[in-house]
């Protein structure tokens, strides 16, 4: 039997200043070149840190006969237990995966 596990991301942006998400937009655009000056630009143009947040999932899947399809649900357990998964998620959260503040 083959099993793999995938790190399932979901990363949501909280927007109440729509203005504030166009200037970082436009930005963007601009600053995309090794050593380019975003950061004062951002800060320049008196940009906030947008809030977010994020949560990290295991996504199990099971490789038998070479076509990848989800991991039944004990196959999940035991990807979980394997990985330590309960433990290893706690060590994930912020403050030690947060963004670092702009300056």
């Amino acid at each position: 039997m083959t099993r793999s596990a995938g790190i399932n991301v979901k990363f949501e942006v909280k927007i109440a200043d729509k203005t504030q998400l166009a200037k970082w937009l436009a930005i963007g655009k601009v600053c995309q070149s090794y050593h380019d000056t975003c950061l004062a630009r951002a800060k320049q143009a008196g940009l906030k840190k947008l809030p977010y947040t994020y949560t990290l999932d295991i996504v199990g899947t099971d490789d038998l006969g070479y076509i990848t399809k989800p991991a039944s649900a004990a196959l999940q357990q035991g990807i979980l237990q394997r990985l330590n998964w309960a433990q290893v998620k706690t060590q994930l959260q912020p403050p030690y995966t947060a963004m670092p503040k702009m300056r």
